[in-house]
Parts: C-alpha cells; sequence; structure tokens
C-alpha cells in the first residue's frame, strides 16, 4: 500500500519569505515619520523644560544679589591673568567651571540642550575648548555685560561689576511675559550665549547682534523662557529691522533662515 500523501508543509518558501519581508519594510517605513516626530516632540519638552528651570535659576540669583537678574558676562582681574564670569560658565586660565546660576538651579544637566552633543565634562576642568549649551541670554536689556578690566582716570582699577554696562533689574520689568530670558542660541557657526536683539541700540555694533540670533530648526521653530517663567515656541524666524540695508548680514553671519530674530524690532526683548 503507498503511504498516503500529508497535505500539510513544513518551512518557508522563497515568495512567503519575500512577501513577508517586503510588509515587514512597508511597516518600518510607515512607523519611521512617527518615530522621527515623537523624538523630535520629546526634544522639544525638554528644550521648554531646561528653558523655564533657567527662569527660576536667574530669579533665585536674583533674590539674593540685591534684585540683580545674573550677569551675562564679567571680567575680573585676576593677577596676570583674566577671571571671565558668565550666566553659564565661568573661565581662567583656559579651565572652566559652572558659572553665576548653577547653584540655583540643582542640576546642571539643564544647561544642556539635547539638541547638541554634552561638552566634556566641567569637574575635571575644560582646557582650550569654549563648551556651549546651546541656550542664550537677554544681554541686550537683562544681563549686565562687562568690559574688559582698566584703569580709571584717578588710577583706579574697573573690573567686574564697576565696570559693566548694567541690565535691568526685575522689578524695572513692565512685560515679563513678553521679554525673552533664554532661548536656543544661534548664528551661522553654530550657537551662541548671548542673545542679542535687532534694534542695535545698546550695541552699537550690528555684527554682535546678527551673531546672536536664535536657532530655529525647521518645523520645530525655536524655543523661549520669559522672564514670567513660562516657556513656548516661536515657529517664524524674523530678519531684523536692518536687514534691508544690510543683506550680508543674513547670510555672513545669521544664516538665515537657520537662525533668526523673535521680532523684527526689539519688541520681544525690552522690558
Amino acid at each position: 500500500m503507498m503511504p498516503s500523501h500529508d497535505s500539510r508543509r513544513f518551512g518557508v518558501t522563497i515568495i512567503e519569505l519575500l512577501v513577508t519581508l517586503g510588509v515587514v519594510t512597508l511597516l518600518v517605513a510607515l512607523l519611521m515619520p512617527g518615530l522621527a516626530l515623537v523624538r523630535r516632540e520629546s526634544r522639544s519638552q525638554e528644550n521648554l523644560s531646561n528653558l523655564r528651570q533657567l527662569v527660576i535659576g536667574a530669579s533665585g540669583y536674583a533674590n539674593v544679589s540685591r534684585e540683580w537678574l545674573p550677569p551675562a558676562v564679567l571680567f575680573f582681574a585676576k593677577g596676570a591673568s583674566i577671571k571671565t564670569r558668565g550666566w553659564d560658565y565661568e573661565e581662567q586660565g583656559g579651565a572652566f567651571s559652572p558659572g553665576v546660576i548653577w547653584a540655583f538651579v540643582g542640576d546642571g544637566r539643564i544647561f544642556q540642550s539635547p539638541d547638541l552633543p554634552p561638552p566634556e565634562r566641567l569637574a575635571s576642568g575644560v582646557t582650550g575648548i569654549e563648551p556651549f549649551t546651546g541656550y542664550n541670554y537677554n544681554t541686550t536689556y537683562l544681563g549686565s555685560e562687562g568690559a574688559l578690566p582698566g584703569v580709571s582716570a584717578d588710577g583706579q582699577m574697573l573690573d567686574g561689576w564697576a565696570n559693566a554696562r548694567l541690565g535691568a533689574r526685575p522689578a524695572q520689568v513692565r512685560r515679563p511675559d513678553s521679554t525673552a530670558c533664554f532661548g536656543e542660541g544661534g548664528w551661522k557657526d553654530g550657537p551662541n550665549r548671548f542673545m542679542r536683539a535687532p534694534g542695535n541700540s545698546v550695541e552699537f555694533n550690528l555684527g554682535t547682534v546678527y551673531a546672536g540670533g536664535q536657532a530655529f530648526r525647521g518645523r520645530g521653530g525655536t524655543h523661549v523662557a520669559w522672564l514670567d517663567g513660562h516657556a513656548s515656541r516661536v515657529s517664524e524666524p524674523r530678519e531684523g529691522m536692518h536687514a534691508a540695508s544690510n543683506a550680508w548680514l543674513l547670510t555672513s553671519l545669521m544664516d538665515f533662515p537657520r537662525n533668526g530674530f523673535l521680532s523684527d524690532d526689539d519688541s520681544a526683548y525690552a522690558p
């Protein structure tokens, strides 16, 4: 007697394998944009949270510092060298350490944008490399900006707060909900630390102003924390009020529209 034929098959044919691979590839292709969107939204929320915490840190500094907001940058004569004290980092002799508001935030990780690779560890000192956090601070109006140490007419050394253009105190701010405090900094060569208003009424140097823009990352826009503590997304970069007569600034310094201002005038910056 011939053995009965069993119609059941074991194993997978080449055609079945190709069909399965095709289905998997299609599913992955459909999922990838969604995953990219989830990652972008996660980074966006992290940026907003970090920026809010920076405002809290700045307010904490003001509470114990005669109501002055943190300095953007100050310079102190230290023997034969100069110590730079910034809102984000301090530097002396090429070694960097945490800046003036780190003590008020409790977690140094909030200084680092998730869109940038982290700088080298500060604990061992960073030599020869200026660390950038990806965030900048309203230097035009809020953060006091120092000049290099000098000697007064009567022979006294001027440095630090005594040789600085002072920013606004929180009590002087009339529009805290629309005054930018911290944001994502960007210009042609990458991130920056000092946010500049486009009006050029304080710096009197358009090169400095157009190097102090904000980073606009495609559909994600840019993120800003306002002085009242809330943070939001700004979608459209602005060229600034001097761009029409100085078009080279947009390409040579700002790299517009990858980077831009929050407003064409100073309305998003001035208190």
